[in-house]
């Protein structure tokens, strides 16, 4: 009997499709993976999921570079990317002209009318609101994850998309209105 995985083979002309639909299922184990990887230098700078959103273009843009050879080569591929992801965050943020003791302060202290309106409790409260998103978009069936991750998380234009699904550019619209009204109920239900 076949695996689930053998049914993933991609189409040969077709293989961002297939690609799609894995970073759809693997992003929750992928945002984990940054979460528990990056250190705090780079937490304190970035979010996981901008890390994680950043990972799935990077994957978006070598795909002439990618041969499907099973689910298994596929997470390899995906997580010695985001390490390097990290490699690369890493030296960014300790770059000598980086360094905490050359930042500028975001506002002169001359103005005091300009004063920054982000406060710790703010900065929490986004923070709060981001991990809700996740979880909400983790719990989303895949159908409407892949929608959503290719609509607004990479910004593939929905003519492409449809291209992409081999749908009309309508059956796309209609299934990023349904995901996203689904990710909004499942947003009000957990803030409730």
């Amino acid at each position: 009997m076949p695996s689930s995985s053998a049914k993933l083979a991609p189409e040969p002309d077709e293989p961002e499709i297939l690609i799609a639909e894995l970073l759809a299922r693997h992003l929750p184990e992928l945002k984990e993976f940054l979460r528990k990887r990056a250190g705090p230098a780079i937490r304190a700078k970035e979010s996981c999921s901008d890390l994680g959103q950043s990972v799935c273009l990077e994957i978006l843009t070598e795909l002439d570079r990618f041969e499907y050879h099973g689910e298994a080569a596929f997470k390899q591929w995906l997580y010695s990317t985001a390490r390097r992801k990290l490699i690369d965050r890493a030296r960014f943020w300790n770059a000598q002209r980086r360094t905490p003791e050359r930042e500028v302060a975001e506002l002169p202290d001359e103005d005091p009318g300009l004063c920054s309106t982000q406060t710790p409790s703010r900065i929490l409260i986004s923070r709060e609101s981001v991990d809700e998103i996740g979880t909400a978009f983790d719990r989303l069936p895949s159908a409407y994850r892949q929608i959503i991750m290719l609509s607004r998380i990479c910004n593939v234009p929905r003519s492409e998309i449809a291209r992409l699904l081999g749908r009309s550019e309508a059956a796309v619209t209609a299934l990023l209105f349904r995901a996203l009204s689904r990710l909004s109920f499942l947003l009000t239900r957990t803030t409730s």
